[in-house]
């Protein structure tokens, strides 16, 4: 009993966009994202931005970051009409599309090759972010289906220059027209694609198709120009490979060898072995393996490019192999096998996604909608209104951008290559600088200040950025914190009022995030902590850093209902917690309720399944052998022997 190939590969086009929709649910994260959309505002109501519009550090100063113009149109059009919904249609959409091109190359075998492309959906995941890349990764396939239709093409000796031109040629033109205005010059790629082709050809003295492939070359360059920023596209590339800020941008570092296998390697394996096992284009293939794989190599940003190039490769590749098809044709005749094959192969990558989705899982993302970590933040300055310039961390001034302009300018945002690498250095210096600090305060004039204590980017030592040397200084106060950002304002005439109500006096960033805050806490001052705990709980509708310490707090003062009560509130804003169970079974546990210790100290192991956790595993025997769970406590008894 056999199937139908063109309904099988028909079926399976329709569950792979289906389990890509499934695999792209989450929320809106990338922080580039808001001032993406922000431009993309200002270029539909006021038209094409030439002078900075959003950073007081860059007054007067050209605005470079043009290069994307289109895509932020659509960005901004999008979320505009349709919002986080509106973002994640077009994300679906332009990702669908991205791996169905690669599909077509063999329309035929859309099964089985619809498994090793929805595997480099699962695996690409964390590159797809809302932001102009998208498009790259759509169009970039798009001239990978192209290439490959003319290097797989039949005599192509004897093809016409025009049919090559037309063919070829003038769609790729088009494709890199449409690139080259949504993301710039990434649009330079494509030359190393006609120029593999062009090495095969003169490698085989196909000498007839060299002049036509020399004016694609010459083509494609040309292209780059075509838009509003012009010749400006080559001098931002240049800028942007030569520039030393990339340092500052984790995604522009060079993946580690154990990263770098663990996105690209299970691709470079099926693309190797698809094209030894047909042994036809080595030449050009195996150049565009080689050389997308090499730029990989340079940047993290680079990995979704290899892994694109390799599977359009790899299902090229095995496109005419006889034996592949063969093997192919006899498995769908055998309408069990193919069933069992497909059953057992979608499991495989549904299970696969949900073990690399466990951290969106638990953070409550894999849903439609916006992260939006700041928004409080943000929403005390409006309240607040403080005067003056700000500062604010790398990491914060996208988001900030998005919602102050045009009255509130940022210090500094995403754009690397438009501040500079000693901007960018002194910057990332003031975290644990006090003198550097000093420099950008006198400089810019700073009366208040935005930073994310928990970010990683600005540690380089124990202390936390920014807050190290604020903290101390007389002239500035801590008015606001949540559980990621810290506001502190200068004392000035103006900001009198606010710093008299609103000031922090026993709380700072560092004893949040250290979790050292009761230490050296007078018992005078424990009434006026706990208010101090229960503001920051209140400032921010999603935070629990604030509700777990309260809790702590009634804990030990033995106010055990007062402590479940405020972990119930925690664990409803963040139902994966693993800290608030833990706390709430230690809780459980003083009182007596064992059974519901264990309960909670189960969930507690299950969340943090993830971390690198040790367990007191004599305890735990404890109690669950007093909640009657003897069997349990015995395995936690051996468990703690070993």
């Amino acid at each position: 009993m056999h199937m139908n190939r063109k309904s099988l590969n028909g079926s399976f086009l329709i569950i792979a966009l289906a389990m890509i929709g499934w695999f792209l649910l989450y929320k809106v994260t990338s922080s580039d994202f808001w001032w993406h959309v922000k431009a993309g505002q200002i270029l539909r109501t006021t038209g094409w931005i030439a002078t900075d519009p959003f950073a007081h550090t860059r007054e007067g100063l050209p605005y470079l970051a043009s290069q994307s113009w289109l895509a932020q149109i659509v960005l901004s059009v999008f979320y505009d009409i349709g919002g986080a919904g509106g973002i994640f249609f077009l994300r679906f959409i332009l990702i669908s599309l991205t791996f169905g091109v690669l599909l077509l190359i063999d329309k035929r075998s859309i099964w089985p090759n619809v498994f090793a492309v929805l595997l480099g959906a699962i695996l690409l995941r964390p590159f797809i972010l809302d932001r102009p890349q998208l498009w790259t990764f759509l169009c970039f396939s798009l001239q990978l289906f192209l290439t490959v239709q003319f290097i797989l093409s039949p005599n192509l000796k004897d093809k016409s220059r025009t049919k090559i031109l037309f063919s070829y040629l003038v769609p790729l033109w088009a494709v890199q027209v449409l690139w080259v205005n949504m993301h710039g010059a990434a649009a330079l790629v494509t030359v190393a694609l006609i120029g593999a082709a062009l090495l095969e050809s003169v490698m085989q003295k196909r000498y007839s198709v060299l002049p036509i492939l020399l004016v694609g070359i010459v083509g494609t360059l040309v292209a780059l120009i075509v838009s509003p920023n012009g010749i400006s596209n080559f001098v931002y590339v240049q800028n942007l490979f030569a520039d030393q800020t990339k340092q500052f941008i984790l995604e522009w570092q060079a993946p580690v060898l154990s990263g770098y296998l663990q996105i690209t390697g299970v691709f470079w394996v099926m693309a190797v072995a698809s094209l030894l096992w047909s042994r036809k284009h080595i030449i050009s293939f195996g150049t565009i393996l080689l050389a997308f794989g090499i730029f990989a190599s340079t940047a993290m940003r680079h990995l979704p490019l290899f892994v694109l190039a390799a599977l359009a490769i790899t299902i090229a590749s095995l496109k005419n192999n006889l034996a592949w098809q063969t093997l192919i044709t006899e498995a769908i005749n055998r309408k069990i096998l193919t069933l069992a094959i497909s059953i057992g192969m979608l499991a495989a990558l549904l299970g696969f996604n949900r073990i690399t989705m466990v951290h969106l899982i638990r953070s409550g993302g894999n849903t439609i909608g916006t992260l939006e970590q700041h928004a409080s933040a943000y929403d005390f300055l409006e309240q607040a209104k403080p005067t003056g310039n700000m500062f604010n961390s790398f990491d914060v001034g996208a988001y900030f951008l998005y919602r102050g302009y045009p009255d509130r300018k940022v210090f500094v945002d995403g754009r690397n290559v438009d501040y500079g690498y000693d901007f960018l250095k002194k910057t990332t210096s003031a975290a644990q600088n006090p003198e550097v600090w000093q420099q950008l305060e006198d400089e810019y004039g700073l009366t208040y200040a935005v930073f994310n204590y928990t970010s990683k980017r600005e540690i380089t030592s124990k202390n936390i950025p920014y807050a190290n040397h604020l903290e101390p200084d007389t002239e500035w106060a801590l008015v606001y914190i949540d559980d990621q950002a810290a506001i502190y304002f200068k004392h000035t005439p103006k900001h009198k009022d606010v710093i008299e109500q609103y000031e922090y006096h026993f709380i700072t960033p560092e004893k949040i995030e250290r979790g050292t805050i009761f230490e050296g806490t007078a018992q005078k001052n424990v009434h006026a902590l706990e208010a101090e705990l229960l503001r920051m709980a209140q400032s921010n509708a999603k935070g629990v850093k604030a509700l777990l310490l309260l809790a702590k707090l009634y804990h030990s003062s033995q106010l055990l209902d007062d402590a479940l009560r405020i972990l119930s509130e925690a664990i409803e804003r963040k139902p994966m917690h693993y800290e608030a169970y833990e706390i709430a079974g230690q809780v459980y546990e003083k009182a007596g309720r064992y059974e519901e210790a264990v309960e909670m100290f189960t969930k507690s192991m299950e969340y943090s399944s993830h971390l690198d956790s040790s367990y007191d595993y004599e305890r735990f025997a404890e109690i669950w052998e007093k909640a009657g769970y003897t069997k349990e406590a015995e395995s936690f008894r051996e468990k703690a022997i070993r």
